[in-house]
């Protein structure tokens, strides 16, 4: 079992050094970004949201995608307002 071990890691340690893969530090780097950030905003901070976001893909009129820094991608309805 030992050795099972040793073996999973170090394929997980070649897996994680794969170059052109920077998910895994992006994801870190935006989690200090988060950690570092006030715990509740009372407003939209453009300076927050730049740091995170890197595109918005509007899907249709319903829906948009956010895709942030690490790859993953968001996706939200839009909600409307009848006047």
């Amino acid at each position: 079992m030992t050795e099972q071990l040793r073996a999973v890691k170090l394929k997980k340690e070649r897996l994680l050094a794969v170059d052109g893969d920077n998910t895994i530090s992006q994801t870190r780097e935006l989690m200090e970004i988060l950690d570092d950030g006030p715990d509740f905003l009372d407003s939209f901070d453009a300076e927050l949201f730049g740091e995170l976001v890197e595109t918005i893909i509007v899907e249709s009129n319903e829906r948009i995608r956010f895709r942030l820094k690490n790859g993953l991608e968001l996706s939200e309805t839009i909600e409307r307002t009848v006047r």
